[in-house]
């Protein structure tokens, strides 16, 4: 029997929701590339209110996981308790970090199958990963320095390569692309973006989700013996 979405009893099925957005919002890149005019309107219709309320929704669920990933939304109550933004800031930084990682990867793949072989599958796939993390990236940066300023959260070397790695894939697709004036201001005006603060959040959430085993192994305190 397949498994139903249920995002109030299983705090991770946002992901499910996550991966689902993450694949129409590439199929519309992928057309909107294409030209083709028959599938114009819906390509407007995602990229207007579709992905701002597809990822509205998923960000608020995986917020309520970063912020206790035992309970979700079913623990909205929790946030008010002392410590939770401890909790937040470490899996955010631990999300953070793959998410990195991630999209820079995806984004120096897609600039390098569109070199190879420009087609509109691999110029959408250049142009949805360029978008990501071009939203996800100031707004990222921006919450690690400052819950890291504020003592919060500690955050590693890893975090901050995965922060250069993302940078460098960024500055190699504006040097492909040439508008330079044009990225820097987005980059900067998508830190009052609401949808940059959404994608942002779903994805961090996604990785904090899918690395919650790797955490915990890292947190499983030594045995020691008494005499």
């Amino acid at each position: 029997m397949k498994e139903e979405l249920d995002l109030t009893e299983n705090p991770k099925d946002f992901t499910k929701l996550f991966v689902f957005a993450l694949l129409v919002d590439l199929v519309a890149h992928m057309v909107a590339a294409s030209g083709d005019e028959a599938f114009e309107h819906l390509v407007f219709l995602w990229s207007g209110p579709g992905d701002d309320l597809l990822y509205g929704i998923t960000s608020i669920y995986a917020f309520c996981y970063l912020v206790n990933p035992a309970t979700g939304m079913s623990g909205f109550g929790t946030m008010k308790k002392a410590g939770v933004e401890k909790q937040f800031a470490r899996n955010f930084f631990r999300g953070s970090q793959y998410t990195f990682f991630c999209l820079a990867g995806l984004l120096l793949l897609g600039l390098i199958g569109a070199f190879l072989a420009p087609h509109p599958v691999s110029k959408g796939a250049v142009a949805s990963f360029h978008q990501h993390l071009s939203l996800v990236f100031p707004v990222s940066l921006a919450l690690i320095t400052g819950l890291t300023f504020l003592r919060i959260g500690e955050s590693n070397s890893t975090l901050w390569k995965g922060a250069l790695a993302a940078g460098a894939s960024l500055f190699l697709a504006t040097a492909i692309d040439g508008r330079w004036h044009n990225q820097i201001y987005h980059l900067l005006a998508n830190l009052e973006n609401v949808l940059a603060w959404t994608v942002t959040i779903s994805w961090v959430g996604f990785f904090a989700a899918k690395t919650e085993w790797r955490a915990q192994i890292i947190r499983v305190p030594s045995r020691t013996t008494s005499l």
